[in-house]
């Protein structure tokens, strides 16, 4: 099983710290790739650094059209949100199935 996670609507001048972080615990958290749907050479670069210290297979990417991405995974898509269903009631089900995922993180609105 692979997993990725999505990072939606990094914004440059603000996010780098949080976007860096998102990167290490996905990292972390045993995920095998980040995809952004916006390019930053200093997260990159620091992604890249930690993996090259550290080892791992974890890679860093990125897209110029989420929304295609996101259809085209090929996968259980996972959004984690504030304001959507306690993840205490779907883990279980979301442990138990072999399948990819994609976890998408972000602040754009994701269509339904």
């Amino acid at each position: 099983m692979k997993i990725v996670v999505l990072r939606l609507g990094h914004r440059f001048s603000r996010d780098k710290r949080v976007s860096t972080h998102l990167c290490l615990v996905a990292r972390a958290f045993g995920a095998d790739e980040i995809v952004f749907d916006s390019f930053d050479e200093d997260v990159k670069r620091s992604v890249d650094k930690v993996v090259e210290e550290w080892g791992g297979n974890f890679r860093i990417r990125f897209v110029d059209n989420w929304k295609a991405y996101l259809k085209n995974f090929e996968g259980e898509k996972i959004h984690l949100t504030m304001y959507g269903l306690n993840i205490d009631e779907k883990i279980a089900k979301i442990r138990k199935s072999k399948r990819d995922k994609l976890i998408i993180v972000g602040g754009k609105k994701v269509p339904s």
